[in-house]
């Protein structure tokens, strides 16, 4: 079935990762920028990312090599039009002075004048650090609290208190940041109804900008997909996940969060945090992804690799072409993560009309009652729509992540991965 609704969509497109160390940019595009920090103290056993453990000798290396994958992309693409800065990983604040310097680099190097973003772990920060972050040009930032109860803390392997998380969170308002987004977890193994609305009444009372709560995903090559499947832990069924999920949209709504996507609820007059829905953005680091429109390519999977190949060049590894079909589902595929599809936008991008393009898939829209509202300017999917969009994009996109990760972190340079 997922093979036949991606053939109707795509019209057979090759879904293919090839072997390859060209890099090629559109300098006509805009692009935001993806940093991934792959250091980590905290080896939380659900993370699906590529995560090492930190030591200040690694540190060193990995900001010289980034430090040339920066110089290289620029050399082979100078005068790149930036939309934002992300940093992800790992930990990235576990870089202290490091990650100032680099941020300073990033200035140096690129023509940036928007945001500069960054998520971290309450286990990481002080109010000190937090400073130099605000100094040094940082305005949105996001925290993985993951919950408030101890109890669920301890199981997810985090290594900190609720009153830790609360006294950052407390931090945070105090020094101002113009975005600030609580990353929560929910369906977690033993996790009550109750004790998700006790997280959810924490977060009201602390009132950040945005909350962005993700059910828990036990992808199979992470240590807990290993562990459920040779201990058989229990989740929360799917009934149970849906209650939790219009419990979390009703709560948060009623607290006058708005929905910007499948997962993430903000204040209105706040701007939005989002690590993933830029139209095209390019990766420094190992395991980064780059997306151009024409090509999605990732970086190797490997920390000794990248410290070699970046003296030579971008350390590219695969590659896979993106015809003009897949482009335009790539972008309706996170508009419908962001529960709102703008025609205008599509028909700017592509100089065509998305509901001509889509037309089965429109039609499905409206047959099962996923609508809220469509008219000329948007389509807006309703709450059933929200839940069972994101069911059916898990079936692909978790899928495609599990294929690439697992095939990397095994192999060091894969000659084809098919999704």
């Amino acid at each position: 079935m997922k093979n036949l609704i991606r053939k109707i969509l795509s019209r057979n497109a090759n879904f293919r990762f090839k072997k390859c160390n060209t890099f090629l940019l559109d300098k006509n595009k805009e692009y935001g920028l993806y940093v991934h920090i792959p250091f980590c103290k905290n080896n939380c056993p659900y993370c699906p990312y590529f995560k090492t453990s930190y030591e200040k000798s690694n540190s060193k290396k990995y900001m010289e090599s980034l430090k040339r994958e920066i110089d290289l992309t620029c050399k082979i693409n100078p005068g790149l039009k930036i939309s934002s800065l992300y940093f992800g990983g790992g930990t990235p604040t576990l870089l202290g002075s490091d990650l100032i310097e680099l941020i300073d680099y990033f200035k140096m190097k690129f023509n940036i004048l928007t945001e500069i973003a960054i998520e971290t772990s309450p286990t990481d920060l002080d109010e000190e650090k937090l400073k130099a972050l605000k100094k040094a040009g940082v305005d949105s930032i996001s925290i993985g609290m993951q919950s408030f109860k101890d109890n669920l803390l301890k199981e997810l392997g985090r290594n900190y208190s609720s009153g830790k998380a609360v006294h950052i969170a407390k931090l945070l308002k105090k020094l101002n940041f113009n975005t600030i987004n609580f990353d929560m977890m929910f369906a977690l193994p033993n996790q009550t109804m109750g004790d998700l609305e006790e997280d959810i009444r924490e977060i009201i009372k602390l009132a950040p900008s945005q909350v962005t709560f993700y059910p828990l995903f036990t992808f199979p090559y992470t240590p807990i997909g290993e562990y459920k499947k040779i201990n058989r832990i229990k989740m929360p069924n799917f009934f149970a996940r849906k209650r939790m999920y219009y419990l979390i949209c009703n709560k948060m709504k009623k607290a006058g969060y708005r929905q910007i996507n499948v997962w993430a609820f903000k204040k209105d007059n706040t701007n939005k945090f989002s690590s993933v829905t830029r139209d095209f953005y390019i990766g420094f680091g190992p395991s980064a992804g780059t997306y151009t429109g024409r090509d999605f390519y990732f970086n190797t999977f490997s920390l000794e690799d990248y410290f070699k190949i970046t003296k030579k060049r971008k350390p590219i590894i695969l590659r896979m072409k993106v015809n003009k079909r897949m482009s335009k589902l790539f972008w309706l595929y996170w508009r419908f993560y962001e529960t709102k599809v703008p025609k205008g936008d599509y028909k700017n991008l592509f100089n065509s009309d998305v509901k001509k393009d889509f037309k089965f898939l429109f039609f499905m829209l409206s047959f099962l009652g996923f609508v809220e509202e469509e008219n000329a300017a948007y389509l807006q999917l309703n709450m059933k729509g929200i839940f069972y969009i994101h069911l059916i994009q898990n079936v692909f996109a978790l899928d495609y992540i599990n294929r690439i990760w697992s095939v990397c972190q095994k192999i060091k340079s894969p000659k084809e991965i098919a999704l």
